[in-house]
């Protein structure tokens, strides 16, 4: 792995590490399928973020590159991830992805 790419692993995790301490959780440990969550995710130097219940996301999803489903699922393809339970439940769902450079 080259000192570029070790550099960028490592801002990720400091990313994901100050979002933490705001409350918000390491994707990879798990998230509730029945409440509507936020989340931010880098993956391929793109950052999405976004609402979503994702019991209501079409499953067949989890294999589509770049999907909701496949952004919050795949978590051994992104790079870093979290979520937190959404205030309002009763919030508008959607995303968004920026380009993101760490």
């Amino acid at each position: 792995m080259s000192a570029e790419t070790e550099a960028s692993k490592y801002r990720a995790t400091l990313w994901r590490k100050a979002l933490e301490r705001r409350g918000w959780k390491n994707l990879r440990k798990g998230f509730p399928m029945n409440f509507v969550i936020e989340y931010h995710v880098l993956y391929r130097g793109y950052l999405y973020s976004g609402r979503c219940k994702p019991l209501g996301l079409n499953s067949s999803d989890v294999m589509t590159a770049g999907s909701t489903l496949f952004l919050l699922r795949r978590t051994d393809m992104i790079q870093e991830g979290v979520w937190r339970r959404a205030r309002d439940q009763g919030a508008e769902t959607g995303r968004t992805a920026r380009r993101f450079e760490l």
